[in-house]
């Protein structure tokens, strides 16, 4: 039983360091694996800070020439803090997460990122980015995530 522990957890940790972070340009790849499997929302909610400009996002897509997508995320009035992930939530600053059909697919630690044909079903997809706060928090106003959501086919 506690080899197979480990091995799950080794396993985690090279596909984190492999699969999910590798830069792609200055973003990330984002591929769906066991490890990232949650379905949406899996954390809670923090509400910004009204006194501060509000963050925005919104999240554009074109096909990659090998399959899959190329996302870019345009914000407003935030700050990818990668180095401060799993401290304390800090106004207008954090990462964002992507959904494919409501199942997490991956985190992201600047504007662009790959997110890979498996990822996909046929037809129609929906993929949804939200913004996080470093504790992994939903940043929220008045009690809606802050977030963008397109459609895609495959």
């Amino acid at each position: 039983m506690k080899s197979e522990i480990l091995v799950g957890l080794l396993t985690l940790c090279i596909g984190v360091v492999i699969g999910i972070y590798l830069p792609f340009g200055s973003g990330t790849v984002v591929q769906p694996g066991p490890e990232v499997a949650a379905t949406h929302p899996p954390h809670p909610m923090t509400e910004v800070d009204k006194a501060k400009p509000v963050p925005e996002v919104t999240v554009t897509a074109d096909p990659d020439a090998k399959g899959g997508y190329n996302i870019y995320l345009n914000t407003k009035n935030f700050k990818f803090t990668p180095e401060k992930v799993g401290t304390a939530a800090v106004a207008n600053e954090g990462h964002a997460h992507v959904f494919v059909n409501n199942v997490k697919v991956g985190r992201l630690y600047g504007n662009w990122a790959y997110v890979a044909d498996k990822a996909f079903q046929p037809g129609d997809n929906q993929l949804e980015v939200t913004l996080n706060a470093n504790d992994h928090s939903e940043w929220s106003l008045d009690g809606k995530h802050i977030g963008d959501i397109i459609t895609l086919q495959k």
